[in-house]
Order: structure tokens, then C-alpha cells, then sequence
């Protein structure tokens, strides 16, 4: 994919390298996908196909969704980025704490943690897991765009149209897939870090789907009677992205990449919460969509929540 690959001289994706950072002024896009042909070249797509890996996407929406990723980092705090070293940390205090003085004697016994200390130091790594999972739940009504001249028919429209946009597979059913792969390939071979580190790249490829639709919805219109429920959903697409992140930094940090498994179970839990609200406001006001509109694709999500 072309969001995969970074240009060597700035460590940064192929769609940060301008043309005047690079010394080329060659804007020439042979293939129209919004992707100069010298930027292709350097991402290893084709500039003579639009959509290059064949995956519904142009190639140019692929870079700019590296962009994005690059320019709207999720972390807090760098000490959230440690939990595997923090951990270690503790659990290293712990033995040298057993370490005897001068003239004691040290045993296998001393190696052993007990079981109310392996509890404490699982319930340390839980709650950091939580905390990073919450902190993204930030969004309030000065980070929506009020217009009370849209109609509730034409937010739920714009809604679909992002969503059948940025998951063409069904909300979900992309990382679903890509988690499962990884989850196999590292009970299987965990030692097979190129085959991971594959994984890995698919996992953040739909953190940066989600990302986009994040983007997306923060741009639309919103009538404010249905304020809170923009607020939920532009919550519920942060804490996607932001376990994504997580299950994507395995490699560098496993513990925090463990975390980001059971925060996405937590993020399926609050779409879950903001699609039973959505239910129930399409059923108080009356609300139905064809086929044929945008905003059916929100009425199927909704559907699918048994009250």
C-alpha cells in the first residue's frame, strides 16, 4: 500500500515530501489519483494505476491518509508510549529488593513472585490500559460544527456517506481481519518478525480509516439536537484508532500492544452504546431511510443493536 512506505531522507510518509523539500517541480499525474508521478515512484505504487494495490482506494487518498496519521499523533503524554518498560521496571524493583547484603545467600525462591504481586502488577498494567482507552474520549460541543440549518435527513446522509466511504467492508470487518492474522502469526511464529511486522502494517492501515472518518465527521454539519450523539460517534472512531495504534506497536512494546486487544473490545462496546442512542432517536423521530439514501447504512449499524 502506498501509505506503507516513507521516503529514507525525513522518516516521514511519502505525502509529507513536498516537491520543493525534494527539488523537484515535476507535478505531472499521468494517472489522476492526486499522487505526483515522482511520488509514486518513490512509494512504490504505480503511476500509471490510480488505485495501485487494487484495495478501493486511490493512491493519492492513500498518501494523504499517511498524512494525517503522521500530523494527529493520539498520545497524551510520551510516558503513556511505556508500559512493557514500566512494568519491567516493577517487577525489577521487586527482585532487587530480595537482593541479600554482604555475606547473604540468594535462591531460586527469590526469583518467584507471589500471587497477590503478580495481581498488583497486572491490575498496574490494566489501569494504564484504561487510562490511555478514556483519555481519547475527548471530544465536547466546541469541537463540532453546529448548523441548525441541516436537517436531521441530511446529517444522517452525510454520516452514511463517510462510513460507506471509509469501510467499504462493513464497519469493523477490515481490522477484524487483519487482528485475527497477527493473533495467529504470533502464537504460531513469534519469532517471524517480517511476517508480524506485515500484520502490523494492515492493523494500521485501518487506524488510519478510521482516522479519515474521524476527520471527515468532524467537518459535517450538525443540527444541535443531535450534538451528543456527533459527540459519541467522533469518540467512538478515536478510541478505534487509538486501540489500533496500540495493537500496532506490538514490536516495539508488547504489553501496550496486549492492552490495545482488549481496549478494541472496549471500543466495540461504546460503538455498540452510540448506535443503540442512534436506534433510538431514528425511532423517536420517526426516522427511516431507502436503499437508495446514505444514511440507510446508518440505519442497518443501528439496527443491528438489540435494545
Amino acid at each position: 500500500m502506498a501509505f506503507t512506505w516513507r521516503a529514507q531522507a525525513t522518516g516521514k510518509p511519502t505525502s509529507q515530501v513536498t516537491a520543493a523539500a525534494s527539488g523537484i517541480t515535476d507535478t505531472t499525474d499521468t494517472d489522476h489519483d492526486g499522487a505526483p508521478d515522482w511520488q509514486e515512484q518513490l512509494a512504490g505504487s504505480d503511476p500509471q494505476n490510480p488505485d495501485s494495490n487494487n484495495n478501493g482506494a486511490l493512491d493519492g487518498e492513500e498518501n494523504k491518509l499517511a498524512e494525517l496519521a503522521y500530523q494527529e499523533p493520539t498520545l497524551k503524554t510520551a510516558q503513556q508510549e511505556s508500559i512493557t518498560n514500566d512494568f519491567l521496571q516493577s517487577y525489577g524493583n521487586i527482585l532487587r529488593s530480595r537482593i541479600p547484603g554482604v555475606g547473604g545467600s540468594f535462591s531460586p525462591d527469590d526469583l518467584r513472585v507471589d500471587a497477590s504481586t503478580k495481581n498488583a502488577l497486572g491490575k498496574s498494567v490494566a489501569a494504564q490500559a484504561q487510562q490511555i482507552f478514556e483519555s481519547q474520549k475527548s471530544f465536547t460541543k466546541a469541537d463540532i460544527i453546529i448548523d441548525d440549518t441541516k436537517t436531521l435527513t441530511a446529517y444522517f446522509n452525510g454520516v452514511g456517506a463517510i462510513l460507506e466511504k471509509r469501510f467499504p467492508q462493513e464497519l469493523g470487518n477490515m481490522e477484524i481481519n487483519a487482528i485475527n492474522k497477527l493473533l495467529g502469526n504470533i502464537q504460531k511464529n513469534p519469532a517471524d518478525a517480517d511476517t508480524i511486522a506485515g500484520d502490523i502494517q494492515e492493523v494500521k492501515g485501518a487506524e488510519y480509516q478510521y482516522r479519515a472518518a474521524m476527520s471527515d465527521l468532524k467537518a459535517l454539519g450538525t443540527p444541535s439536537q443531535i450534538a451528543d450523539i456527533q459527540i459519541g460517534l467522533l469518540d467512538s472512531l478515536a478510541v478505534f484508532a487509538e486501540s489500533l495504534r496500540e495493537i500496532g506497536t506490538f514490536s516495539k512494546d508488547p504489553l501496550l500492544g496486549i492492552a490495545g486487544f482488549g481496549n478494541y473490545n472496549r471500543s466495540v462496546g461504546e460503538a455498540n452504546i452510540v448506535f443503540s442512542d442512534i436506534k433510538k432517536f431514528l425511532k423517536k423521530n420517526n426516522l427511516t431511510f431507502t436503499a437508495s439514501e446514505k444514511g440507510f447504512v446508518v440505519q442497518q449499524y443501528a439496527e443491528k443493536i438489540k435494545q
